[in-house]
């Protein structure tokens, strides 16, 4: 809240940024929570929405609490049915390619030593953020599931799930712009 309320250069508007929050907060993640169903994504939103909301304060109605309001839960609602279109686009592509073989982890490794690095990196941004930071826990860190649950706060089965969709969709992005991944079982995903 502090970094967003940094956007706003009056003093008097950095107050009020924080008033809208503290008396919004909660209704914002409701909404945000009954759009996507989801805790973390929720969370997510809202702070999607709170980033919008300080970039573009002039914006923000000043003088009727009511449409003040509506104002502020509609970016909430707005910025979790983005959020939504963007997990559901994550999850067709996913559901796409989970009639495709496994990516193994032998494979995986043949991946990681593409040698188009850069490529490998632009690939992995292209990821979406729950699957870099698992990817990374995994294979540049090199923990275990269990630890990577227990950082993440999830179940192993949900870290192992993850892993496992983030590799296909990695080595389908760079399948995507051309990338040779060597003469791996990688040829038949």
């Amino acid at each position: 809240m502090i970094l967003y309320a940094a956007l706003i250069d009056d003093k008097d508007d950095q107050f009020r940024f924080e008033a809208i929050v503290n008396t919004y907060g909660a209704a914002m993640f409701r909404i945000a929570n009954s759009v996507l169903h989801h805790h973390d994504l929720a969370e997510d939103a809202v702070q999607e929405a709170l980033m919008g909301i300080a970039i573009s304060f002039h914006k923000v109605p000043k003088d009727d609490e009511q449409t003040l309001r509506a104002y502020v839960l509609s970016c909430a609602k707005y910025a979790a049915l983005k959020l939504a279109g963007r997990e559901q686009q994550q999850e067709q592509v996913i559901q796409s390619m989970e009639a495709t073989a496994c990516v193994d982890d032998a494979t995986f490794e043949a991946v990681l030593q593409c040698e188009n690095y850069e490529a490998l990196l632009r690939a992995m941004r292209k990821l979406e953020p729950l699957y870099q930071d698992t990817l990374m826990l995994r294979y540049v860190q090199g923990l275990e599931v269990r630890e990577i649950a227990r950082i993440m706060g999830k179940r192993p089965g949900t870290v192992r799930q993850q892993l496992s969709r983030g590799k296909r969709l990695l080595v389908a992005l760079l399948r995507k712009e051309g990338i040779e991944l060597g003469n791996t079982q990688a040829d038949a995903v």
